[in-house]
């Protein structure tokens, strides 16, 4: 399956003081990541991931009254350094496209810079949902390491 091209990307970056092998585990192992993914008032009912190539991860997440699910492919899987993987969002009331994430994990000794860029968004107000949900998601991901 491919993912669609389209101009539209976020690309957010931040620095952690946490080592890059723990970091890259809080980002891809399934406890972590029900801690710390999803806006504010968002609960991850249950995640599980096959973190290799051609493995795939499936997030179950309760907001705004809805449970939805979020899930993709993973394209590449380099740990601790980096990730690519498909996304793409599943609600009662609405599918949609699917898109690609890579996710780089740049060791600075004691701290760790990630880059994440989430590309092939379809339109302007996916842009918007996605930038308001990662920023709001890397802010717990930060409370979580620490």
């Amino acid at each position: 399956m491919s993912t669609p091209v389209s101009d539209r990307t976020v690309t957010l970056r931040r620095t952690f003081d946490a080592r890059r092998e723990r970091v890259f585990r809080a980002w891809t192992e399934p406890d972590a990541i029900a801690d710390w993914f999803g806006t504010r008032g968002t609960e991850v009912v249950s995640a599980a991931v096959d973190l290799r190539v051609g493995g795939d991860y499936k997030l179950v997440v309760r907001g705004g009254g809805q449970t939805g699910e979020l899930y993709g492919t993973y394209r590449e899987a380099e740990p601790p350094g980096r990730l690519v993987y498909t996304w793409q969002w599943h609600w009662p009331d609405r599918r949609t496209r699917e898109s690609l994430v890579t996710v780089e994990f740049h060791d600075l000794g004691d701290a760790t810079e990630m880059v994440l860029t989430h590309e092939g968004l379809r339109s302007d107000n996916s842009v918007q949902f996605h930038t308001t949900g990662w920023n709001e998601s890397l802010e717990r991901f930060g409370e979580l390491l620490g």
